[in-house]
């Protein structure tokens, strides 16, 4: 596992990514989400406009870029918490995904040192206009697998 407070920033990897494009899909039109709206991977940002269309490269980057500035978050959002790459990945794709993350379960509950429960803890996300949606179970059902999943490297 690696220290996160070794002061260098750990970024999601593909794993991540192919997560977050499995469970957000790609729309090349920009769609009305969350009072503004999103494109791409479900990427929001003040550059997107009603008529905005992007190609999947334009998509990907945005992707890209998307994941290392949440990396960035998530990490320093963990503090001195040891996490695993699975573990940040499965991290990152909930923040992504998740409004007011930072105060969510997994995150407080990795703070008291109790990494199985956290995992669970996602679980409980599931809901949209007070609904459980079958698509955010999915979701959050592999990202708890994720975070239980030991690192290739490390076992």
């Amino acid at each position: 596992k690696r220290q996160v407070a070794e002061g260098r920033t750990m970024i999601a990897s593909e794993n991540c990514a192919a997560m977050v494009r499995e469970a957000e899909g790609f729309a090349a039109h920009a769609y009305p989400d969350y009072g503004g709206f999103g494109i791409g991977y479900g990427h929001h940002g003040a550059e997107v406009k009603a008529d905005t269309v992007w190609t999947r490269q334009q998509a990907e980057e945005a992707l890209r870029l998307d994941l290392i500035a949440r990396s960035e978050l998530v990490t320093k959002r963990l503090g001195s918490t040891v996490v695993s790459q699975n573990q940040l990945d499965a991290l990152v794709c909930f923040a992504y995904n998740v409004r007011n993350w930072q105060v969510a379960a997994p995150f407080r509950l990795l703070d008291k040192g109790r990494p199985v429960e956290a995992a669970n803890s996602l679980l409980m996300y599931r809901m949209a206009g007070g609904k459980v949606l079958p698509g955010l179970e999915r979701r959050r059902a592999a990202e708890r697998a994720l975070f239980l999943k030991p690192d290739a490297a490390t076992g």
